[in-house]
């Protein structure tokens, strides 16, 4: 227990990480070889990787959406790279971090909210259980100039700009999970709602706002 074991080279760089890790913004890399492997989450924010509990939920969305394939799923979960060994490629549908959409569809059971994520587009609309209805109230089609990007990450703290017309229904590609998490518009508490089975969503006023 006294010798330092050298644990520099436990995951070896290839060619592929090299040339995504070139991208500096927040992202995520969907490792097809290697999807359930820790290899890639020791370089990238992977949608997959080892853990042995994973959220319920979320294994649901690996189950039923992401072992089928399902581009939209990918592009929600702001899958900017798709990973395969030494072979990579830029998914330019990725959704990036937030965004607002046009509408929002309630449904009635988690089931049904499921599979609607089979067909959805999820730039241009939400699901959501009806349960969240009266924090996620409806969404507004966006008119040119409504924008929403992230301004800063951490684990435990995203900070936010956005600027709409009339107000709408942001959803931020990071899973829901109300335990701890909270979120302030200018400072002010403001509720987060679920949507498409795992996401958060919130209402953003109308004009330029701060969100934590």
């Amino acid at each position: 227990f006294t010798t330092p074991a050298d644990n520099e080279t436990i995951f070896a760089m290839t060619d592929a990480d090299r040339a995504i890790l070139k991208d500096k913004s927040n992202y995520r890399v969907m490792d097809v070889a290697g999807f359930s492997d820790a290899r890639s989450s020791y370089f990238h924010k992977t949608i997959g990787g080892y853990h042995a509990a994973k959220l319920t939920r979320y294994n649901d969305l690996i189950t039923h959406q992401i072992s089928k394939g399902n581009p939209q799923v990918l592009n929600m979960l702001n899958a900017k790279y798709i990973l395969s060994g030494n072979d990579y490629s830029l998914n330019p549908e990725a959704l990036g971090n937030a965004w607002f959409v046009d509408s929002i569809a309630y449904v009635a059971d988690a089931d049904t909210e499921m599979a609607s994520l089979d067909s959805i587009r999820p730039g241009e609309y939400a699901v959501a259980d009806r349960a969240f209805e009266s924090v996620l109230l409806k969404a507004n089609r966006r008119l040119p100039g409504d924008t929403i990007y992230e301004t800063s990450y951490a684990p435990n703290r995203l900070t936010y700009r956005s600027h709409s017309s009339r107000g709408n229904l942001a959803v931020f590609s990071e899973i829901y999970f109300p335990w701890g998490w909270t979120a302030t518009v200018d400072g002010k508490p403001a509720p987060i709602g679920r949507v498409n089975y795992v996401l958060r969503a919130m209402q953003v006023p109308a004009g330029d706002h701060e969100i934590t």
